[in-house]
């Protein structure tokens, strides 16, 4: 498989596994350091829209937030000094754990999250979370920080994907 983002056919296997797919590699490219998978054949249209990743249709958020803690919390104690004062998108927030986090030290925090059966929790905790990358840019929002925490990986063309992010950055591309 070549890296699709300089076309090398060049890479090695990384530890770890897909939550959704045990049998898809985790790849990096020898030669631009780009992290992809092995296939995105398991991303159908709607895929993420309504995944399954849940036991139910509506999802268990008090455990889910449980299970994410840690990771939310390493990952808000690694920014959130660049983000104080700040307005932040969390391109692909899952559950929304780090925006809870970021909400103590940003000016403002978003976020896209495909999975609809989130959206109620969303409203409920009061975190300004949209469906998807779309529905944002009729926003026109404009933001000092985006992140996307173990998403890019899974899209189906990132260049794009991070082209139109790119536009919703304060001040322009960085």
């Amino acid at each position: 498989m070549s890296c699709y983002l300089c076309k090398s056919d060049k890479y090695s296997k990384r530890t770890g596994s897909v939550r959704d797919n045990s049998g898809i590699d985790i790849l990096e490219c020898e030669d631009c350091g780009l992290v992809y998978l092995s296939s995105l054949n398991h991303i159908q249209e709607n895929h993420y829209e309504e995944s399954g990743m849940h036991e139910d249709k509506v999802p268990d958020i008090d455990n889910w937030l449980k299970e994410t803690e840690f990771d939310d919390k390493r990952r808000y104690e690694f920014i959130k000094e660049k983000i104080t004062n700040k307005t932040i998108l969390d391109f692909g927030c899952g559950i929304g754990g780090f925006l809870d986090l970021a909400k103590k030290s940003a000016s403002s925090v978003s976020g896209i999250e495909l999975e609809r059966a989130l959206q109620p929790s969303f409203k409920q905790r009061e975190l300004d979370v949209f469906e998807d990358l779309a529905v944002a840019q009729t926003e026109n929002k404009k933001y000092d920080i985006i992140t996307a925490f173990h998403v890019v990986e899974h899209l189906q063309d990132p260049v794009s994907a991070l082209s139109q992010l790119s536009q919703a950055l304060a001040g322009g591309v960085r």
